[in-house]
């Protein structure tokens, strides 16, 4: 938003309803903190008393700022006031893992803020022409002071999260390795170490790079991406410079398509993920999930960047021997394992579909006849009537799916 012109009478009234702010702070601002503690979102920090009362002083500190300001140079742009309460509460956020509730908090305020300001304003004049410019004014400063007092808050988060991770991170491998081996240690202690709560659903991943000289800050891109939509902060450990293990908190499942349209197809990235399960056996089994896909993955030297384990579990098992793999697909498919990729993958659409042509041609973007032409092709190369060795068949394409290039 453009920031407008503001007029000598719009400057005069503006500081005249910023005096009355300050005067009546502990009224309207009562109102507002109230207000962004029932923002969606803040319910574990509204719970707690001693972040509900951080939290509180913060919200009151960051508008009494903004009024102040208005006092002082009115319409002006206001820098975000970032003092010792905002740093406080940022950290006490990060430390419990609620950092995404401040976004949600700061936006619920402005509503309110806005709110009260304008009421204000049409109690300040009732001249059209002043009162147009006055709301224009209000309406950009105080969006304009949020928006850059929560990139600023977010800065802080970003750089307490850094710090925490840089000291943290021999304990958490430590405690992680402990949880997935099974060792005697308590799920409280657990818990505690980790900052991370173990008895809920999880689901885990592996983001990696094989390439030694990628820069590994697009790991860090594909991680934070992945949390961005959580309510909750991920667990993230590096076993490796080049490498995480990530826990996605909560029940909600993976939008498979946005992650691999996040995963550059030529870049260096790849991501393995686990199935989703609950408490600690969930932690340990999905992780070992994520792992097996990794090692599949890198096993069969797969082009593929994103690999979801409840895809590739038979894979994973067929594989496990990639000599005896490679004999089994030449023997059920025969001339077909080196046909063009179109035509194998037609017919393993056929298969998945249950023998849809309609389905089959939907899912590859393509006519119908020509599905129709291709799986013909395709099934006159089997040594073996499709419909004597379907479930060989299909095992046998998810094989190549994952191993040949050209997929």
């Amino acid at each position: 938003m453009v920031a407008p012109r503001v007029r000598e009478t719009t400057r005069r009234l503006l500081r005249s309803m910023a005096e009355t702010l300050v005067e009546d702070q502990d009224g309207w601002l009562t109102d507002l903190t109230e207000e962004s503690m029932k923002a969606a979102g803040m319910e574990l920090t509204a719970a707690d008393p001693v972040l509900r009362a951080a939290s509180e002083r913060a919200f009151k500190a960051s508008f009494l700022h903004f009024a102040l300001q208005n006092v002082q140079n009115p319409g002006a742009r206001v820098e975000p006031g970032l003092g010792d309460e905002v740093v406080h509460i940022a950290r006490d956020l990060i430390r419990r893992g609620l950092e995404d509730t401040a976004t949600a908090a700061y936006r619920a305020g402005q509503a309110q803020a806005l709110r009260h300001l304008l009421t204000m304003a049409f109690e300040a004049t009732s001249d059209p022409e002043e009162l147009r410019d006055l709301l224009d004014t209000i309406t950009w400063s105080i969006s304009d002071y949020v928006e850059r007092t929560v990139s600023g808050v977010m800065e802080l988060m970003r750089a307490e999260r850094a710090e925490i991770l840089r000291g943290a991170q021999p304990e958490l491998r430590e405690t992680v390795t402990l949880v997935i081996e099974g060792a005697p240690i308590s799920a409280q202690r657990a818990e505690s170490r980790l900052g991370y709560r173990l008895d809920q659903a999880h689901t885990a991943l592996v983001v990696w790079t094989p390439e030694p000289d990628a820069d590994l800050r697009v790991v860090d891109d594909v991680v934070e991406m992945l949390g961005r939509s959580r309510r909750s902060r991920p667990l993230t450990v590096m076993p490796g410079a080049a490498m995480k293990w990530v826990w996605l908190p909560g029940a909600e499942a993976i939008d498979r398509e946005r992650l691999r349209r996040a995963v550059d197809p030529s870049g260096a990235v790849r991501v393995a993920v686990g199935g989703q399960a609950g408490g600690v056996e969930g932690f340990r089994r999905s992780h070992r999930d994520a792992v097996a896909a990794q090692r599949m993955v890198a096993r069969l030297d797969s082009p593929q960047r994103v690999v979801f384990f409840d895809e590739v579990h038979l894979v994973a098992l067929l594989t496990a021997d990639p000599d005896s793999a490679e004999q089994f697909v030449r023997q059920v498919l025969g001339d077909l394992a080196v046909a063009p990729r179109e035509v194998r993958e037609a017919l393993r659409a056929f298969i998945e579909e249950n023998g849809s042509v309609s389905r089959a041609a939907a899912r590859q973007y393509a006519h119908r006849n020509t599905v129709m032409r291709r799986v013909a092709r395709a099934e006159a190369m089997l040594p073996r009537p499709l419909d004597d060795n379907r479930v060989q068949v299909a095992a046998a394409l998810q094989v190549l799916c994952w191993t040949s290039p050209g997929r």
